[in-house]
């Protein structure tokens, strides 16, 4: 009778595992048939996208007055979009004031980075990126108010007030 049980035991995994495939065979085949279904889709989607993008190609060709964009209502650029004119202003304002409270802390020279880290840490209002300070100082520097005074450690350039010489001395 225990080799019956022993029997027993060993058959009865293997027809559990037999059920179990059964019963998931046909989701199996259900999920490859959705796999396929979404391959073909995606191709479908290529495919109408390249022609999509053919036949517009030839139609601004044929016809280029139906491709321009129209103008927006507003003007196009809403004035407190960080590109826009008065925001580069407002910006370019901020720093100059920044420069003219703390110009006795540049005496010996500045650093786009050195300056951008300041004005970053007191809070100006609005913040220009460090890219734009950098630009904003070479455009003093190109206005006579800053002179290059010399290439520091990493290839930055500082830059000096330039005295008064007749004019107020502010940046």
């Amino acid at each position: 009778m225990a080799e019956r049980r022993t029997t027993a035991a060993l058959t009865y995994p293997h027809v559990v595992e037999q059920r179990i495939g059964e019963l998931t065979k046909p989701l199996k085949e259900e999920l490859r048939g959705i796999d396929r279904r979404l391959e073909e889709l995606d191709k479908e989607q290529k495919e109408l996208r390249a022609a999509r993008r053919r036949i517009e190609g030839v139609l601004k060709q044929l016809d280029p007055g139906s491709f321009v964009s129209k103008p927006k209502r507003n003007g196009g650029v809403s004035p407190n979009w960080p590109g826009s004119d008065e925001m580069k202003n407002a910006k370019r304002r901020a720093m100059e004031a920044f420069l003219n409270e703390n110009r006795a802390k540049y005496e010996e020279g500045l650093i786009a980075a050195e300056l951008y880290r300041d004005m970053k840490a007191a809070g100006v209002e609005p913040i220009s990126g460090p890219s734009a300070v950098l630009g904003y100082l070479r455009e003093l520097h190109a206005n006579g108010v800053l002179r290059a005074d010399k290439k520091v450690k990493g290839g930055a350039v500082s830059y000096k007030f330039i005295s008064n010489g007749g004019s107020d001395g502010k940046a």
